[in-house]
């Protein structure tokens, strides 16, 4: 906690409002951290009819979440009649965890009083406290720049790293009544198992770590006693059938697991080897022990700028994923990252 920190943030109105929208779209790591913060707002406004702004693809699952009343979903088809049913609805707070401009513009045609957003002019502005940082710390500090505190009725401060906000899956299977669809039985998983999880980094294509290499360590994996379950995007399909074709003992379930599924897998599961892709960090946010594979370059003079690969102004300081325990291989070329590395991290998780 750094204890030179001045800013004082505007007072949150707290639950004396009634009516309250949240703006939270993709990509998938992302929401996630809306969605744990969403849980501060949830708490910081008990009585109020809290809507959730989403993208199609996450609705249902907005709808099964705890802390929303209400859900909208919004697209190019839909967006005229969207904003004119929110500005309808006279929203008295808005928290836009998105903060891109398209985001930015829709929340200020609502014309809501309170807005928490990196927009300038508004009641509640967040501006990053540092150049770079983790995407994890920008929600922390957003939620600390709208005036909430990370412990219930303490003292307004900037939240800790290790307070930051965390996803929490609890209330799931209780939401499902412990549907049979939420067990590892439900796709003939009987023994212990690990989730693969192929795709890209997270800003070029869908282009990830090498088929051949994703096959092979399926091999290693089902040799170990270890069930290699392959879930993840609709879009890694193919890939998923050629690792398949590798490793006939792995089980493909792109496009059989949902939003939920994946998760009760990810909290069943003995440990995790993903890329840079959403069902990665969704595993990750579950505490699954796991491997990423991440796209770092390393030179002696990016070392002698940055001092540390964990650094906040390289790649991996601000996209790796959180959660558990977590082994990260990096390199520029990931395909230079051979199964037998992979399969060393996994031996350094200690779960097999």
């Amino acid at each position: 906690m750094d204890t030179a920190f001045e800013f004082v943030p505007p007072k949150n109105p707290g639950d004396k409002l009634r009516k309250v929208l949240v703006i939270q779209y993709g990509p998938m790591r992302t929401f996630l951290e809306g969605i744990a913060a969403s849980a501060f707002v949830r708490r910081t406004h008990r009585s109020a009819h809290i809507t959730l702004l989403t993208e199609p693809r996450f609705s249902e699952f907005g709808k099964a979440c705890p802390y929303f009343n209400e859900i909208e979903t919004l697209d190019s088809h839909t967006q005229s009649f969207v904003q004119k049913k929110l500005k309808s609805a006279k929203y008295q707070m808005v928290y836009d965890f998105q903060n891109d401009s398209e985001s930015q513009a829709f929340a200020k045609t609502l014309n809501i009083k309170f807005q928490s957003s990196s927009a300038t002019g508004i009641s509640h502005p967040y501006q990053p406290f540092e150049t770079n940082q983790h995407y994890t710390r920008h929600m922390a500090d957003q939620l600390f720049s709208a005036g909430i505190s990370a412990i219930d009725g303490g003292t307004l401060e900037r939240w800790a790293d290790a307070q930051r906000p965390t996803p929490d899956f609890s209330w799931i299977r209780a939401a499902f009544r412990d549907s049979p669809r939420l067990k590892p039985a439900f796709f003939n998983l009987h023994d212990r198992y690990a989730l693969i999880i192929p795709g890209g980094p997270l800003d070029e294509s869908e282009i990830g770590w090498n088929v051949q290499h994703f096959g092979e360590l399926a091999c290693k994996i089902s040799e170990a006693g270890i069930i290699p379950a392959i879930i993840g995007n609709p879009t890694q399909g193919t890939t998923a059938q050629k690792i398949n074709a590798i490793c006939e003992k792995a089980i493909n379930l792109i496009s059989r697991a949902d939003f939920f599924q994946m998760i009760a897998l990810a909290q069943n599961a003995t440990f995790f080897v993903g890329g840079e892709t959403g069902p990665t960090y969704l595993a990750a946010s579950t505490n699954l022990p796991g491997v990423s594979i991440f796209r770092q370059g390393w030179t002696e003079e990016y070392a002698d700028a940055t001092h540390s690969i964990w650094n906040p102004d390289t790649r991996l300081g601000q996209l790796a994923p959180k959660g558990g325990n977590i082994v990260t291989n990096t390199s520029e070329n990931i395909d230079n990252l051979t199964p037998d590395d992979i399969w060393r991290s996994i031996l350094a998780l200690n779960v097999l």
